[in-house]
């Protein structure tokens, strides 16, 4: 999953090797194409919750902008504030606030996801 931060950059997830070889191959190109530089954000899976297979715990790039606030989902991890950091530092003017999501993520989605509006 990626998020423009602007026209020329995106923030990402950071994939491990298992799945970084072809995902990245193949997103390379088409950032290279376009000159888009790539920040990435951490990442990781709760592989220990077997009854939710589609999971979205872990994702920190699926969150939530409204004009100058951003709420980042948290999932009471070291990771969090290593994440929190970088999505404040590609966004300085804006503010950005957390929310623990967990019980929605399990489900698959985050704030992104889940805040859409359709007509």
């Amino acid at each position: 999953m990626v998020r423009f931060v602007d026209r020329n950059t995106v923030l990402g997830i950071k994939y491990d090797d298992k799945y970084k070889k072809d995902w990245w191959k193949n997103t390379q190109k088409v950032l290279d194409k376009y000159n888009i530089s790539f920040i990435e954000v951490p990442f990781f899976e709760d592989e220990t919750d077997r009854e939710h297979p589609e999971s979205a715990i872990g994702v920190y790039v699926n969150y939530l902008e409204v004009n100058d606030l951003i709420v980042v989902p948290v999932f009471g991890r070291a990771e969090d504030a290593q994440a929190i950091e970088i999505i404040q530092k590609a966004f300085p003017n804006k503010q950005i606030e957390t929310i623990n999501y967990n019980d929605v993520a399990k489900e698959g989605g985050l704030l992104n996801c889940t805040t859409w509006v359709v007509k």
